[in-house]
């Protein structure tokens, strides 16, 4: 029976390496997606940065704070796979009618190695691989931050990069 486990397991994890595909057990599609490292990501962790230096706050609560292009770009979350940013998870989020309980609390910070890749001082993946929320690598193409405030989101190039290799 492990053997049989193994096997699914490994067939599923070449599924997602490349194109990706259905799980042969429970049918749920999946595929390891590449994450560039954009100028949106850049400017939003400069909004962080500069957010925590105007309030003095170590944690700020982004979904009530952060200007729209933060927000609808998604790129503070992003920003956590490549150890830029660290979000909060031991406030609960207030209870609003309506709306379904979160286990994080929104509260979000740079961490020193963002500091860091903003100040020029360290590089960066140019792409991270996830699946599932979790990183699972990274290119080996390396970027500055300076280097990414030109690039721009393409979504083509998200679904078509694969932890294998490009299709």
């Amino acid at each position: 029976m492990d053997s049989v486990i193994a096997r699914l397991r490994d067939v599923w994890q070449s599924m997602i390496k490349g194109g990706g595909g259905h799980c042969p057990v429970c049918d749920k599609w999946g595929k390891v997606s590449a994450i560039s490292m954009t100028g949106t990501c850049v400017r939003s962790l400069i909004w962080l940065r500069n957010e925590h230096i105007k309030t003095g706050q170590g944690w700020i609560h982004v979904p009530s704070t952060a200007p729209r292009y933060v927000m609808r770009s998604y790129s503070i979350s992003s920003l956590k796979h490549w150890g830029l940013v660290q979000q909060r998870a031991d406030v609960p989020e207030p209870k609003v009618k309506g709306q379904p309980k979160t286990k994080y609390s929104g509260y979000w910070r740079i961490t020193p190695v963002g500091q860091e890749f903003l100040d020029g001082l360290c590089q960066m993946p140019k792409k991270v691989f996830i699946y599932n929320d979790a990183r699972w690598g990274a290119s080996d193409d390396m970027t500055h931050a300076r280097n990414c405030l030109d690039e721009q989101f393409d979504y083509d190039a998200m679904m078509r990069d694969t932890l294998s290799g490009s299709k």
